[in-house]
């Protein structure tokens, strides 16, 4: 009922959005880590957006996993927004891109690439 009040039925929630820092690296893992878990008890659809994304480490990377995962077994749809290079370089390196849901257009180019080198 408290559900019904807050929506009715057939309207989806409006999508809470994340802006990811520019530096996804384990200095900052806690933090991250509380706002992905503050996304997840609100129970809306996530947009993560993560054009400004420059590096990540493997932490960072480990969190978003947890996080895509866990919004698919909370059924929360979770959506990725302009995902830089950097972050699906560094995806498909540590071989997680599937795992985080990045769109196969984006991250083939930047792997290739690092592979190149």
């Amino acid at each position: 009922m408290a559900r019904a009040r807050q929506r009715r039925r057939g309207e989806r929630a409006a999508p809470l959005r994340l802006a990811l820092q520019p530096a996804l690296r384990i200095a900052g893992a806690h933090a991250l880590r509380e706002q992905l878990l503050e996304a997840l008890a609100a129970g809306r659809p996530v947009v993560l957006e993560a054009g400004a994304v420059e590096s990540t480490d493997t932490a960072a990377l480990q969190l978003l996993c947890a996080f895509v995962r866990e919004g698919r077994e909370r059924g929360i749809a979770v959506e990725w927004r302009a995902p830089a290079p950097a972050l699906a370089r560094d995806a498909g390196l540590l071989g997680v891109a599937a795992l985080l849901g990045l769109p196969d257009e984006v991250t083939a180019a930047p792997a290739a690439e690092a592979l190149a080198e």
